[in-house]
């Protein structure tokens, strides 16, 4: 802006100069003078719209300010709606990190919208931290929503410092949702806060959805807190309710299990075998319940004092176990039940069948026990071990068992610390591309195209190159008529550097005159390219879908080679590792390049 105010009064100061030289000089009626008026009744109006320019964004504009809040809060919801999460983050960080508009009507839910975005990225700590800027804040309309997060997140980090500021806060407002006090009871639960938990259950009111779910977490902290009998007439309560809720079936199933290992603990074996009776056939929990009744028979076994009494409660654990046994999936519970199994059969003194059981269990798991040894004779250094375990599944595959990768992904210690590893991966690959980013928009900013970082600015640029165009022309005119006065005055020599310069002026006048002349013709031409461009990104858009594809297609042999392990020997299946990750590398360079391009 500042070179087009240079150039207009570059242009006054020689308009000026020209006419007062023609006017003493000639007469002011002829028309060259005449043409001089012309042309400075045009710079002055090209002034003017200059000065209207500089006047409409030389100053801050609230009305402005509100309207790009406004307008880029409802892009960042629709963004957030269409689980767009981490371009929805972009635009509200924006919004939420300038403190002007900290007193903007809607910042709370631009806050909200950020906090929520995070969550839903995965990025807890980011998330807590913007829900507790929420909560403290007091916002009525979504305090009662950030209070679940941040109890959500604290027992999912395991740091729960200050959580009772936003439970005294959410207290004062009013009556506390029962949800809020079943999700915090629960947490107080984890944190072993037995006690605390148990008063506030015993307060949620009768009926709905939380009250049965409460009464559960209220029998779990009775059993902690050593009150058996109180817990485990909750648990009977609970399994033999009928209501409709929701996880109605899950709450009477652990309800009956819990309830059997208490009476079970008691010594109460008949009764302990009934109330694991309620577990469906159809339930998950079925192979779990029925392993627990088995020692119920061998508890009875165990203290039966007759050899006959003895022998019966040992079959009916034998049939337990082998309806366990009979099943095509193997449980974490299926290598004990094999070796119980055996050692009943040992106190049968049924000795062959014992040393058949004995022996298949050594043939099916002294590999894994091989391959584990084998691992830890190679002295991984943690980090190393860790990162491969956290790769792509087919490699976790290579390096663990798949048996015993599927043990180890149900350590909660195991899945915790595999999880740092593939938040740390992450955030190093966010670095990475934020890094990448901020130098695109560093060299965006130092070109001539700093409009296209901010769109508001978009139409001063506008107007400010058709001033700029228009002062180009208004410049020919003047040397037109400049070239007229002083023709007759040159040199010979003169006059033939001046036809030179005007050859020259000739060759390039095509491509000068090929420039805008008017914000008409410039938007005319905008909408020209970008309708060429809309053909092209469209195009580029289909690529996706065909990446995809590939993408799929890459899946699914990985997923037929887990499934058959069998089909190719070590060398092959390294060989064929190798060549799946040089597709997926393929794939992903293309997937960078269509991204680039839509």
């Amino acid at each position: 802006m500042k070179r087009l105010i240079g150039y207009c009064g570059g242009l006054l100061a020689v308009l000026g100069a020209a006419t007062a030289a023609y006017a003493v000089s000639e007469d002011p009626d002829a028309p060259s003078y005449q043409q001089l008026q012309l042309i400075e009744d045009d710079l002055a109006t090209v002034g003017v719209k200059l000065g209207t320019l500089l006047e409409e964004y030389g100053e801050a504009d609230s009305t402005v300010r509100e309207r790009r809040f406004t307008e880029r809060l409802t892009d960042a919801e629709i963004l957030y709606l269409l689980a767009d999460y981490t371009r929805a983050s972009l635009l509200l960080y924006r919004l939420v990190d300038d403190k002007a508009n900290h007193s903007h009507v809607s910042y709370h839910k631009a806050l909200y919208y950020l906090a929520e975005s995070q969550y839903q990225l995965g990025n807890d700590l980011t998330a807590q931290k913007y829900f507790k800027e929420l909560a403290s804040q007091g916002d009525t309309e979504h305090l009662v929503a950030s209070v679940e997060r941040v109890i959500t997140l604290s027992d999912r980090l395991g740091h729960w410092e200050g959580l009772e500021v936003y439970m005294d806060a959410l207290s004062k407002r009013g009556p506390v949702p029962t949800e809020i006090v079943y999700i915090y009871a629960k947490s107080l639960l984890r944190q072993d806060r037995y006690a605390e938990a148990v008063e506030l259950l015993e307060g949620i009111p009768e009926g709905g959805n939380w009250y049965y779910k409460g009464r559960y977490l209220l029998a779990v902290g009775y059993l902690q807190l050593g009150r058996y009998k109180a817990s485990e007439a909750v648990f009977k309560e609970l399994a033999k309710n009928s209501s409709t809720y929701d996880d109605a079936d899950m709450v009477r199933e652990l309800s009956s299990m819990n309830r059997g290992r208490i009476l079970l603990e008691q010594g109460k074996t008949s009764e302990s075998i009934d109330a694991y009776q309620n577990i469906k056939r159809t339930s998950s929990f079925f192979e779990e319940a029925l392993y627990e009744i088995t020692w119920t028979f061998i508890r009875k076994a165990d203290v039966s004092l007759e050899a006959k009494e003895r022998k019966v409660e040992y079959e009916k654990a034998l049939r337990a176990l082998e309806v366990i046994l009979l099943s095509e999936m193997e449980t974490r519970v299926t290598p004990e039940a094999q070796l119980l199994l055996g050692n009943i059969l040992v106190r049968l003194e049924r000795y062959e069948e014992a040393e058949e059981v004995f022996r298949t269990v050594i043939n099916r798991y002294a590999p894994l026990w091989g391959r584990l040894h084998d691992l830890d004779e190679e002295k991984r250094a943690s980090v190393q071990y860790y990162e491969q375990v956290a790769q792509s599944d087919i490699e976790a595959e290579q390096l663990l068992p798949p048996l015993v990768k599927e043990w180890v992904e149900e350590d909660q210690s195991v899945v915790k610390s595999l999880e740092v590893v593939k938040d740390l991966e992450v955030s190093r690959l966010w670095v990475s591309e934020s890094n990448e980013l901020i130098e695109d928009l560093l060299g965006l900013l130092d070109s001539d195209q700093q409009a296209s970082f901010f769109p508001a600015l978009l139409d001063a640029q506008i107007r400010r190159m058709t001033l700029e165009n228009s002062l180009v022309f208004l410049s020919k005119r003047l040397l037109s008529v400049q070239r007229a006065l002083i023709r007759g005055e040159l040199s010979p020599e003169q006059g033939e550097e001046l036809q030179k310069v005007l050859e020259e002026r000739a060759r390039l006048e095509p491509e000068y005159q090929k420039l805008p002349k008017d914000q008409e013709d410039y938007e005319d031409r905008v909408n020209a390219m970008r309708a060429r461009v809309g053909v092209f990104e469209k195009k580029a858009y289909r690529l996706k879908w065909d990446i995809e594809e590939i993408r799929r297609e890459l899946k699914s042999l990985q997923g037929y080679m887990r499934k058959n392990p069998g089909l190719l020997d070590r060398e092959g299946q390294q060989s064929f590792v190798e060549e799946i990750r040089a597709l997926e590398a393929g794939v992903g360079g293309l997937e960078k390049e269509q991204s680039f391009l839509v």
